[in-house]
């Protein structure tokens, strides 16, 4: 995968979770909301000083520093020759792009906006999104080595 793709999809992938949480910050306030598919889906805005689906909420500084620390690593090992397979550089742009997407929110806002409301499931964004998708491909990989590359290529 070549480093202009990579830096692509980290790139789109924050400025989709930042263009979302204007768009819904633009239109809605806390504790407000607006049915997706009724009963089930919700656009409901949530400041979150937290970690990924509210965990961790007293450790807001913590986190911001170990999102930093994240994507300098990430950002390290892209300018370094590794050999990875796409799949890997995929994951890694798609947690790139999503902690960068809610880092910005933390240091501009404070706490993370977190909106889409599943109403089973902790209130997420487009960013923790990416980062739980990039964690799950890049799990995959490590566990299935060849054989989920193999079927991923094709």
């Amino acid at each position: 995968m070549t480093r202009r793709l990579f830096y692509t999809i980290a790139l789109t992938v924050a400025f989709i979770d930042q263009s979302t949480k204007m768009l819904v910050s633009s239109h809605l306030r806390p504790g407000n909301s607006i049915p997706i598919i009724d009963g089930v889906v919700l656009i409901e805005p949530t400041r979150n000083p937290g970690g990924a689906f509210g965990i961790f909420q007293a450790y807001g500084g913590i986190i911001t520093f170990l999102t930093a620390l994240a994507i300098i690593a990430i950002l390290v090992a892209s300018r370094r020759d590794l050999v990875l397979p796409r799949i890997a550089w995929i994951a890694l742009a798609l947690q790139l792009g999503g902690a960068f997407g809610n880092l910005i929110d933390r240091i501009r806002l404070g706490y993370v906006l977190d909106f889409i409301n599943f109403q089973v499931w902790p209130v997420f964004n487009f960013a923790d999104a990416a980062i739980t998708i990039g964690v799950v491909l890049l799990l995959c990989y490590v566990i299935f080595g060849d054989k989920f590359y193999a079927r991923s290529a094709s």
